[in-house]
Parts: structure tokens; sequence; C-alpha cells
């Protein structure tokens, strides 16, 4: 079983539970049973079913008897077989990574709806599954017969694979570690390595994030293909030099960071909160570099400041990015905070922990310079809230009306909502409604299910126009129904 750390992750759910929010490392649910190779038959039936018969064959299914999380694992399983992530951790890999963040909504639904995220993620799968066919023709390769080494010699040998930014090295080394240590071992490097480099506007935290949160629903048994995924990901510089011979912009706050996090003090997780500690670092982040981001976490630990003070500016930074500018930059950047947010909270080790601080707000610089020169001038505490227009009828409706319509009318209308008590369950259940009937792609489920997460750990007084802040990428009511979903919900229905 795997070990989670916890540490004042706890307190802060609980001071959230009031708001309806609730966030975790894992499931609620058990992991996948395989004794009879259920996960393997099921993979390699979503792998070879043509895609025009795969919604009819999974209903057919669920009539047998499948089991959610079972479907789940196996499209995850025969994603990360069968897909790529070359050359781009993005596009058609969301097939693999995107898949926590669909299974986190789904859990979230009622009876025939929770299908409904499954099958779509299916078929998008199927999508991704012939794009790579026609592209490259990959599939996972066989791993070669390796003698058994002690966990000492087969971790050294995947940082060094690692290290070189050597895919196949490190494909043989992932395998041959697993083999021999625990999942806590195996993912401490993994997350380390997620943030090492800016490329691909943080895919590689969200892959790690992925990977580790669906071991817990499939198992340490069936973890292999995802775990090798995940290494060709952290694998990928592009089509850049190789980065151990010629390290780039992206890499120079990780050959910074990476020996910091060595002189930091033994207590430094133990500091007090401060507020005006996180007012100073958003700031930073607001104006700073991506150098003077994680010099001022440095500056902020020393001084005794709670690392929960600093990820609270680093994930309003990310919120106030959308409230900016709306779009897949500023989605990628409250996505990626969540990944690296999650990796702080699940690592073992003190010094991959402080990683994922001190790189995380590097990072925020970084989407902030990557968004069009064309923006709203506007911070997010300065956000003004607007009234509902019919407050007495159902504001739900009115809101997700006029986010087909006006969206910043609705981000303030939402604001209102919120400060004037409303609930915030009910906000998340719509939107999540909205994201699985309307959704437009991967990343209605990416972002609605990271920003939902995030707000946990955003102090109260901003907490609600962060939340607001994600009304600017929520689907609107009057959006056109997903043609997929409509065609599963008739199958399910018939």
């Amino acid at each position: 079983m795997i070990r989670l750390a916890r540490r004042d992750f706890v307190r802060t759910v609980g001071a959230a539970a009031g708001c309806g929010l609730t966030a975790g490392i894992g499931w609620p649910r058990n992991v996948v049973a395989d004794t009879k190779g259920d996960l393997d038959e099921l993979a390699g039936w979503l792998t070879e079913t043509p895609r025009n018969r795969l919604l009819e064959g999974i209903v057919h299914r669920t009539r047998d008897g499948l089991n959610h999380e079972l479907l789940a694992s196996a499209i995850t399983q025969a994603a990360a077989r069968n897909v790529q992530p070359y050359p781009d951790v993005g596009f058609k890999y969301h097939a693999v990574m995107a898949m926590q963040s669909v299974y986190r909504a789904s859990a979230q639904l009622s009876n025939l709806e929770r299908w409904l995220p499954l099958m779509w993620a299916a078929d998008n799968f199927k999508r991704s599954q012939a794009q790579e066919q026609r592209d490259s023709g990959w599939h996972i390769p066989s791993i070669m017969h390796q003698s058994p080494v002690n966990s000492e010699r087969a971790r050294a040998t995947l940082v060094k694979a690692l290290d070189d930014w050597d895919r196949e090295a490190a494909d043989a080394a992932v395998v041959s570690f697993a083999n021999v240590a625990s999942a806590d071992e195996v993912f401490d490097l993994m997350f380390r390595y997620s943030a090492r480099d800016f490329r691909a506007i943080g895919h590689k935290a969200i892959a790690a994030c992925n990977a580790h949160r669906m071991l817990q629903l499939m198992g340490w048994a069936n973890i292999q293909s995802l775990l090798r995924s995940l290494v060709a990901a952290l694998q990928n510089y592009d089509d850049q030099a190789n980065p151990a011979v010629s390290p780039g912009k992206a890499d120079r706050a990780w050959l910074r960071n990476r020996d910091r996090v060595e002189n930091l003090a033994d207590d430094w997780e133990a500091g007090t909160a401060d507020p005006s500690a996180s007012r100073d670092m958003l700031e930073v982040l607001r104006h700073g570099s991506d150098l003077e981001a994680s010099d001022q976490v440095v500056v902020l630990l020393r001084r005794g400041v709670a690392p929960g003070s600093l990820w609270d500016a680093i994930l309003t930074m990310a919120g106030e990015l959308m409230l900016r500018r709306s779009g897949i930059i500023s989605v990628h950047a409250n996505t990626t905070v969540h990944a690296m947010h999650y990796a702080y909270r699940a690592a073992v080790n003190a010094h991959t922990r402080a990683l994922q601080l001190l790189q995380c707000a590097s990072f925020m610089p970084g989407f902030r310079d990557l968004l069009p020169k064309r923006q709203r001038n506007i911070d997010i505490d300065q956000l003004q809230p607007l009234p509902l227009d019919h407050a007495n009828d159902h504001p739900l409706d009115e809101i997700f009306a006029n986010v087909s319509d006006d969206r910043m009318l609705a981000t303030r209308k939402v604001l209102g909502y919120l400060q004037a008590g409303g609930n915030v369950d009910e906000l998340m259940t719509r939107a999540r409604h909205f994201v699985v009937f309307n959704t437009t792609g991967v990343h209605d489920y990416k972002f609605t299910e990271a920003l939902f997460e995030n707000a946990v750990f955003i102090r109260p007084p901003l907490r609600a126009a962060y939340l607001a802040s994600g009304t600017l990428y929520y689907n609107g009511s009057k959006g056109q129904q997903n043609p997929v979903i409509a065609q599963a919900l008739a199958l399910l229905r018939g």
C-alpha cells in the first residue's frame, strides 16, 4: 500500500469543508482487482474494437456487470500502450494523462451519468490511437529480460538515464527499479523529474500526477505500461538539443533550485502562516522573473513562513492569469500548479517537496509571459462582484446562461453569488454537468477538476474570487451537447 503524505493538508481540508470543498491524494475506492486478468483483457478489447462499435460494446459490458473502476483503469492501460508522448507531451497524449481528471469527474456523478465521462474518454482514446497509427504506427515496445539488481543500483541507473535525457535507457531502468523498489521510492523520482523543466507547458507534471492517482486505482502490479509512458514523457525535449549537453532557458530554474533545496533548514516545513507573505509572494509572481520567484520562496521559507502561505500565492496567481486572459495558457497555469501541488503533498522526500514548491513558483512567471499581449488589466483581489438579476429564482440557471453570452459578466455574478453565501457544491455540480454534457475536449475536464481542488488550499478571502475566475473557461448552458455523449446516453437508456 502506498503511504500518503498528509502533513498540514488535513487541517486545510478541514477548514474548507464548510465551503463544500474537498481534496485528496488518492481515491475513496478500492484498487482494481485483477486476479483473472480482467484489466488486460478489457484493455485489449478497447484496443482492438473499432471505434464505431466501441460505445455499444461498453454498454453491453456494463449490463453484464462491468466495474466502473475497471473501465477507467483499462482505458488508461490501453492508451499508455498505444499512444506515445512524442512528438509532444500533449495533444493526442491527453488520452493518457487526462484520465485522472475524467475519472474524478465521473466519480462525482450518479448512476447512469457516471458512465458518460468514461465512454467519452474511451472514444477519445480511439481517436488518439488512430492518429498514432497514421503518424507513426507506434505501440509500446517489449521489455528485454533483465537480470535482478538491488534497489540502490537500480535507482542509480535510472537517475543517470534521467540526467542524461536518455529515453531508451530510462525506459529499461524504470522497469528494473520498479521491480525492486516501493511505489513511494519510484514516484519520488517521477515527481522530482516531472518538475525539471518548463517545456510542454506543465504537461510533464500533469502526467506524473495522473500516473500516481491512476496507480492507486489500478494497483502496483498493473502500472508498468503507465510508468514507462510517464518516463518517456519526462525525457521529451521537443526538437531542441539534448539539455544534458546544452541546457536552455526551460532548464535554468532547475539547475539553480536542485542545489538550493539541499541547503534549506531541516524544519523548513514547520513555519507559520502569514497572509502578508502571501501578498508579497503574489507581487513577485506578478512582476518578477522565474529566478526571482524561486528566490522569494527561499527568502520567505528562511524567514519562517509556512509553505502553505506560499502555495496560496502561487495558486491565486494561476486564477489571476485566467482573469487576465482566458485560454490554453491560463488553463495550463491552473492545471500545472494543481499537479505540482499534488506532487508536493504526495512526495515522501522533503527535498522533492521543496523542489516542487520552488519550481512551481518559477513556472508561474513563465506562464505569465506566454500570455498574449492583449489582456484584461485586473488583479484577482480587485475583482468586483455583481448581484444576480433575479436573486429569488434559480441563480445558477442565470449564471450559466450568462456564461454562454458574456463570460466576464458571469464571472462577476459567481463572485457575488459566493460572497452572498451561495452553495459551492451546487456551483461545482452545475459546472461539472456542463463539462460532461457539453464537453469540447479534455481541457474542460482537466481545468475544472484542477480548479475545484486548488480552491481548497487558497485562504478564504480569495477563495471565492479564485472559484469565480474559472467561470471564464466553464461551459455554458446554451452550448451544444457533445455528440459522443448524446450517443452514449441514448445507448445507456435504450
